[in-house]
């Protein structure tokens, strides 16, 4: 009705103007247009305020009652921590000299911890690390790597854990007011893994940790390795395993080198924020809303990840969906994607300079696991990083496996990273 409404009353605007007999194809085309406008921003208006989708942060979540049946409360893991992380703060450059900096800023941070006991074989334990950690990918949460968290803390470790960056997961998502988008950066997410890390090692660089990072998350596991050389004097042995990195062989880009890129943005933030707001991110996050709850959404999308779409299960579609009863899930995603397109945080030079600086620390060994499926991040990138590094890593292939390795086929995954490490 509605829709007939605006033919009509476009009609007689038309008909005023002389054209009495028919409608032109232009203007035929501003009545659909318009009218499909306003039928899209009725629904959301009337969606969003009468059908919203149900969200709940997750300090509601935990105070929610709990079936009777998890000792974990509401939280989707039998592993699962949610608490206030401190951010890391470097003890000290690169160079080695003294900084000065104390970190004052947390965030309630979801991770999975596992602690292995330990066996002992003539009186030594049967560990060869003494903390494992795992960063995820984009759009993924620490839950994604369940299928082999357990298995590989069994098979190399005595603590495991994984964080949800901040933007996904149930990772507290900071206000965004002032220059808040840069708390959204994988700089900061890798930070938040650094502290945990530490907090189990206790600064001791006699540990040894291994640190597995999956597609965007790659780049957060090298962020860590080199907040970790930072926090103590010493050279402690770090083993770094990438799944499908998200680290493109190209040439540094100058961009990258800029210190005048937070600025900038800012600027484009105080000038442009309402316009954007209304122009991209309102709809964006209304249809982002009602995707991520849908199992259809998560299905297809992991069937593109899966090098065989035929071993995509109902419970690998439930660990992307779980989240998606965080409150303000869509706005972290969309702060997510303001932070990298404004490169807040980026490594100087780049990702492919962040990756030459962790081979070129001692005491570091690295190693790429890729799908020879992989239709997100080709194996040919990695075989080309492998190329251009030459000894300094090694990629082995997973035939016939996609994007998602470590889930789509677990423990020939957690047999391959054993044997590597």
């Amino acid at each position: 009705m509605y829709i007939g409404s605006l033919f009509v009353s476009s009609w007689i605007r038309v008909s005023s103007w002389g054209e009495l007999r028919k409608l032109s194809v232009r203007a035929i085309f501003e009545v659909v247009g318009r009218a499909i406008v306003m039928a899209f921003i009725s629904t959301m208006v009337v969606q969003d305020l009468f059908y919203a989708p149900t969200r709940v942060t997750t300090e509601e979540l935990i105070e929610l009652p709990s079936s009777p049946v998890p000792v974990f409360g509401n939280l989707p893991s039998k592993y699962s921590v949610y608490e206030p992380i401190q951010v890391f703060q470097p003890l000290y450059n690169i160079d080695r000299s003294k900084l000065n900096l104390n970190s004052s800023v947390s965030f309630g941070t979801h991770y999975l911890r596992y602690k292995k006991e330990k066996f002992l074989v003539d009186g030594l334990n049967d560990s060869k690390y003494d903390v494992l950690h795992y960063s995820h990918g984009f759009g993924a949460s620490s839950l994604s790597w369940l299928p082999c968290f357990r298995l590989l803390v069994e098979r190399t470790s005595d603590v495991g854990l994984a964080h949800d960056a901040i933007g996904f997961g149930l990772t507290e998502r900071p206000a965004l007011d002032k220059n808040a988008i840069e708390n959204y950066s994988l700089e900061k997410s890798a930070a938040l893994g650094t502290s945990l890390v530490l907090r189990e090692t206790s600064l001791d660089a006699n540990k040894s940790i291994l640190l597995l990072g999956h597609s965007m998350g790659a780049i957060a596991a090298l962020r860590s390795a080199l907040n970790i050389r930072q926090s103590t004097l010493e050279y402690p042995t770090i083993t770094i395993v990438l799944v499908s990195p998200a680290i493109f062989a190209s040439k540094v880009s100058t961009s990258d080198l800029s210190p005048e890129i937070g600025s900038k943005q800012n600027a484009v933030q105080k000038w442009g924020g309402s316009l954007r707001n209304i122009l991209f991110d309102s709809p964006i996050a209304y249809i982002l809303r009602r995707l991520v709850s849908s199992p259809s959404f998560w299905r297809k999308g992991l069937s593109g990840a899966w090098g065989d779409p035929d071993r995509l299960r109902d419970e690998d579609v439930l660990r992307f969906r779980w989240p998606a009863i965080a409150k303000n899930l869509e706005t972290g995603l969309l702060a997510f994607a303001r932070s990298q397109l404004s490169r807040y945080g980026k490594y100087p030079g780049g990702d492919f300079a962040l990756l030459r600086d962790v081979l070129d620390m001692p005491n570091v060994n690295l190693s790429i696991i890729h799908g020879t499926k992989d239709s997100i991040v080709p194996l040919s990138n990695s075989k080309k990083l492998e190329s251009m590094f030459g000894t300094k890593l090694k990629v082995y292939e997973m035939s016939g496996l996609g994007h998602d390795a470590f889930e789509e086929d677990a423990e020939s995954f957690v047999e391959l990273v054993s044997s590597i490490v």
